[in-house]
Formats: structure tokens, C-alpha cells, sequence
């Protein structure tokens, strides 16, 4: 272990924030309990609402919309006669257990790694950092492989170049969480149950369709953005602050980063197949009167390539991932490719039981018309008070990123944000794809910082690893950077974009039609 004679462990009165945030955090309940008590919560209003005879008018159609009881006979019968369907019929889940499919079987035949590891370990020296931090940005459509793989694999690069391996674990860790919400892809986890969403809860107000592309300008916008400002940020503030901490140099492999012989070979076949897949979607696509164009005006928006992007993303990762296994020998019998995709569909049992209770909370909610009203009314005042624009998303933003510091979970508080605030804010003009990108924003800049995120005990282990102290202070005042960088920059870029009116992605305007 290197040796440093100043070093001091970080005081509890420096971590005392954090500390605040984790013990406050960890007093919530489980999603699953927290949605148990809500929908408690709104079937006593519902009944409130409906005896006092709480009413609006729904501007998208003009019809009166009335409070309706939930402690009903039609309540009774949601809960029990709908129950299957409530759930069965919750857009994110079949979304995202479909594009499991390709996902889970890149990351288990070991696609994912090979490919992040290729890309960084074939860049010259002094672009290492740009390329690192582009790669991190991406790195949430990989989502756990990312955040396992990308602050070793950096570490060790680090120590190559005679500097500190924690800087890398300070650039994958911190640029891969706080950039959750930028790439230059399709994020499943992100775009596919986020923007899923938006569209299911948008149908009762103003039936709108908000496809996965929905904020992929503004996401790809974004990533490069944050590659530019996570590269100005890493080499004028962490590596100066983490370059002399001590760590732990019988902790590094550098052999671990390596890309073999036969990995090289397996992505040399998968890109050939992924070339020749998106040749055949291409050929289906564009001539005119193509199969996936719109069969009555031969558009691409919409038409059956927009509606079906789940399936052709799926695809894209499977027949990949399959020629890649066969090539390394992940996948030598026919039983081996469902395996992996078994392990990644179980790694999904939080969020199937999420979509349960969010599935019933969302059909009672709905019934209640407690949405078309809380929009109405909620519009009103807004326009009554001239909070719109700029000021109404700046504070939109500084809220989402501050209740992420308490609520980790992104699927959990969208699931309570987007039917209040998606009809809302349509109710102002906006398309629910703008309400989702701006959320998206508050709840992807503060990851890498809060100790209730889901992958934070990762960050502790690497810190661990690498220091040989426990102490986390050094590395969290090394990340709160990216955090402040993204926040600012994306705050003042998603002002920009929605200012000048520019579409977030295909299918996703600013403002509906």
C-alpha cells in the first residue's frame, strides 16, 4: 500500500449528510408496501372527493369528468374481477421482459464485457479519458454489467498509466450512474419502462403515443454532452483530488482487461451478424410501401417499425449475442442461451411485483377520475400563477433530483409521479414525452452520490478493494462533480431544446399536437 502521511479519515460532521439521506431513506417502507398504503390513501380521498362532488372538464374532449368512489361496488370489482387484467395489461412489464430477452443473453454469454473492454483497450492513451466517459454514458443500456465491469477495468488502466486506480473507479462508477439518463442507444431499463408508462397513464386524459425513441435526440444530445463535461471534470478536479489518496496495489489485475484471441473472434461474427440484421430491417423499411412503413400512407411515423421497436431491439441483442456464445463456446448446447435469459427475467422479480401493485393502483386511480381532475385544476393554477416554461421544469428537475437522494428506485417514483404530473402537464400543452425526459434528468444526476441508490454497495466494495479503508468520504466528494456537472448542463440543455420547441426523439414533440 502506498503510504500518505496526511491522510485523515472523513469526520462524521463530513458525512453527516449522507448519513442523513441513508437513515431517512432506509425509513420508507418497500415499494411494494409504500403503493399498499397509497392506494389505502386513495380509496378514503376517492370517496371524499366524489361526496363533496369534486368535477372537471376534461380540455381534450370537453366532457364533464366527475369524482368517482373507489369504497364502491365498481371499486370491489376492480380489485377482483379486473385483477389479472390490471396486470397483464401494465405496458412496462411486457416491454421490458421482452427486451430482457436480448439483454440477458449479451450480458450472459459475456457480450456486453467484451465489447466495453474492447472499445476501451483499443484507445490511444491520451484519448482514454473522452472515450471512457462516452463508454460510462452508455454503459445504462448494459445497466449491471456496466457498473460491475467499468470502474475495474478502468482502475487497472489507471494503474497502467501510473496514476491512481481509485480515479477509475471514481470515472466508471460516477460517470455510469449519473448519466442514467443519456445514451446513444435504447436503454431497456430506461426508455422502455419509463416512456411505456407515460403512455399508459397519458390514455385516460388524451390517448397519445409515446414510442421508446420518444427522448432518443435529446438523449444522444445529452451523452455527448456529458462525455465532454465528465472529461473536462475528471482531469481538472478528481484526478487531481484522488491521485495522491492511498490504495491498495496487490488489489489490481491488469490482466483482467484484456480482450482474448477468441472474444476478438466471437465480436468480429457478432458485428457481421448485427450488420446484416440491420440490413434486412433497412431493406423492410425503406423503399416505398416497405413492410414496416405505414400501410395506409407509407410514413415512418407512425407506423408498424415504431410500433414494433421493442421486438426489432430485441432482436438486435439476441442474434448477436447467440453468434458470439457459439463463437467463445457460452453457448455450446441449445439448453445454454435460455439459461442466461432465465437468470436475467429473474433478476426482474422486484419489478414484476411492483408492476402487481402498480398495475391495480393505476386501474383504481384511473377509475377514480382523480387524474383528469388533479390535471385540470392542477393546470389552472399554474397558468394562474404564470408558473410555466422555464421556471415550472427548473423546479420540476431540482425536486426529482433531490427526492432522489431519498428514493432510489427510478421505476418507484415515476410510478408516483407520471399520473399526477404527465396529465398535468398536458393539461399545459406539453406531450408526455417531455415530462418524462425532465424526470429523467432530476432522476439520473444525483446516482452516483446517494447511498440509497441500488448499486451504491458496489462503490463501497471497489472503494474497499482499492483503498483498504471502509472510509467513503474521499470518493463521494470526488463524485459530487458529475453530479453538479450533469444537473447544470442537462438542466440548461433541456431548457434550450424544449424552448425552441425541438422534438425530444421520433414520436416525441414538446408540445401534443
Amino acid at each position: 500500500m502506498s503510504d500518505h502521511p496526511n491522510q485523515v479519515g472523513p469526520s462524521r460532521k463530513r458525512m453527516g449528510m449522507l448519513d442523513w439521506i441513508a437513515v431517512m431513506g432506509n425509513k420508507l417502507p418497500h415499494p411494494f408496501w409504500l403503493f399498499l398504503y397509497i392506494i389505502a390513501i386513495l380509496l378514503i380521498i376517492s370517496n371524499i372527493l366524489a361526496a363533496l362532488g369534486v368535477s372537471a372538464v376534461n380540455p381534450s374532449n370537453n366532457k364533464v369528468v366527475q369524482a368517482m368512489p373507489l369504497i364502491s361496488a365498481e371499486g370491489l370489482r376492480i380489485v377482483t374481477r379486473d385483477f389479472v387484467k390490471n396486470f397483464r395489461d401494465f405496458l412496462p412489464l411486457t416491454n421490458i421482459l421482452s427486451m430482457m430477452v436480448g439483454v440477458g443473453l449479451a450480458e450472459g454469454t459475456g457480450l456486453l464485457g467484451a465489447l466495453m473492454r474492447k472499445t476501451i483497450l483499443a484507445v490511444p492513451a491520451n484519448l482514454f479519458i473522452p472515450v471512457a466517459c462516452l463508454v460510462a454514458v452508455c454503459g445504462n443500456a448494459a445497466s449491471d454489467p456496466a457498473i460491475v465491469l467499468l470502474p475495474a477495468l478502468f482502475a487497472s488502466i489507471f494503474a497502467a498509466q501510473d496514476k491512481n486506480p481509485l480515479i477509475g473507479v471514481a470515472l466508471g462508477y460516477g460517470v455510469t450512474c449519473t448519466a442514467w439518463a443519456a445514451n446513444l442507444g435504447i436503454s431497456a431499463t430506461n426508455d422502455v419502462v419509463l416512456l411505456g408508462f407515460a403512455e399508459q397513464v397519458a390514455k385516460p386524459f388524451k390517448p397519445v403515443a409515446v414510442p421508446v425513441v420518444a427522448n432518443w435526440y435529446f438523449n444522444v444530445a445529452a451523452a455527448i454532452l456529458t462525455a465532454i463535461t465528465a472529461t473536462f471534470v475528471t482531469r481538472k478536479y478528481v484526478e487531481p483530488r484522488l491521485q495522491n489518496e492511498p490504495y491498495v496495489k496487490d488489489a489490481l489485475d491488469n490482466k483482467s482487461g484484456q480482450v482474448t484471441e477468441l472474444e476478438s473472434k466471437g465480436l468480429k461474427y457478432a458485428g457481421i451478424a448485427a450488420l446484416v440484421y440491420i440490413a434486412v430491417i433497412l431493406i423492410l423499411l425503406l423503399p416505398p410501401n416497405a413492410p414496416l412503413r405505414n400501410p395506409k400512407t407509407g410514413t415512418i411515423m407512425p407506423s408498424p417499425f415504431i410500433d414494433g421497436l421493442v421486438a426489432i431491439m430485441m432482436f438486435l441483442f439476441f442474434i448477436p449475442s447467440y453468434v458470439y456464445g457459439r463463437v467463445v463456446g457460452t453457448i455450446k448446447k441449445q439448453g445454454d442461451a435460455p439459461k442466461y435469459i432465465y437468470k436475467a427475467i429473474e433478476s426482474m422479480a422486484p419489478f414484476i411485483l411492483m408492476c402487481l401493485i402498480v398495475g391495480q393502483f393505476l386501474a383504481l386511480f384511473n377509475y377514480s377520475n382523480i387524474p383528469t381532475i388533479l390535471a385540470v385544476k392542477g393546470a389552472e393554477f399554474l397558468k394562474s400563477v404564470g408558473f410555466t416554461g422555464a421556471p415550472l421544469w427548473t423546479v420540476f428537475i431540482l425536486f426529482t433530483t433531490l427526492l432522489n437522494l431519498l428514493i432510489g428506485s427510478s421505476n418507484t417514483k415515476w410510478f408516483a409521479f407520471a399520473p399526477i404530473f404527465v396529465p398535468m402537464l398536458m393539461a399545459l400543452g406539453y406531450h408526455p414525452a417531455t415530462t418524462t425526459m425532465a424526470y429523467r434528468i432530476g432522476d439520473s444526476v444525483t446516482n452516483g452520490i446517494s447511498p440509497l441508490f441500488n448499486y451504491y454497495p458496489i462503490l463501497l466494495g471497489y472503494v474497499k478493494r482499492y483503498s483498504g479503508r471502509e472510509e467513503v468520504g474521499p470518493m463521494l466528494a470526488a463524485l459530487v462533480p458529475y453530479s453538479i456537472a450533469n444537473l447544470i448542463g442537462w438542466t440548461i440543455l433541456f431548457l434550450i431544446w424544449t424552448a425552441l420547441g425541438i422534438p425530444l426523439g421520433p414520436g416525441g414533440p414538446v408540445y401534443l399536437p
